[in-house]
């Protein structure tokens, strides 16, 4: 046999009502778990994903520059005349960067700067 309307109405709203109760418990139960998770992983600490990421970052940047020669100084120097350049590149540079740790330990800074302080040093003050 198969189920009726109503028994289809009924178990539509049995199964509504048991994920709007799993979503309501699920809601802030997982916000304080994301924002547990972005508390112990922002900070600049060593063995976290943050300070790994700081030490040495994952992309490597390219710059590039063009140079632009004017063939004719004199003329434009003397007569005013239009001038004419020649492009010169593009020349590209492959830039690499590391960091090195902070020593958390400054007084002076500290003071000064007490939130840019906390952010980097975290629970190591």
């Amino acid at each position: 046999m198969g189920c009726d309307l109503n028994c289809g109405l009924i178990t539509g709203a049995i199964i509504g009502a048991v994920l709007a109760v799993f979503g309501g418990i699920l809601m802030p139960v997982g916000d304080l778990l994301i924002e547990k998770t972005i508390k112990r992983e922002v900070v600049l600490e060593e063995g976290t994903i943050a300070f790994k990421n700081w030490v040495k970052t994952g992309t490597t940047v390219y710059r590039q520059f063009w140079i632009f020669d004017v063939q004719n100084p004199e003329e434009v120097a003397k007569n005013s005349s239009k001038i004419k350049v020649k492009q010169r590149g593009p020349y590209t540079y492959r830039s690499e960067t590391t960091v090195t740790p902070i020593n958390c330990y400054n007084k002076w800074m500290e003071q000064t700067l007490p939130g840019y302080f906390k952010l980097l040093c975290g629970n190591q003050i």
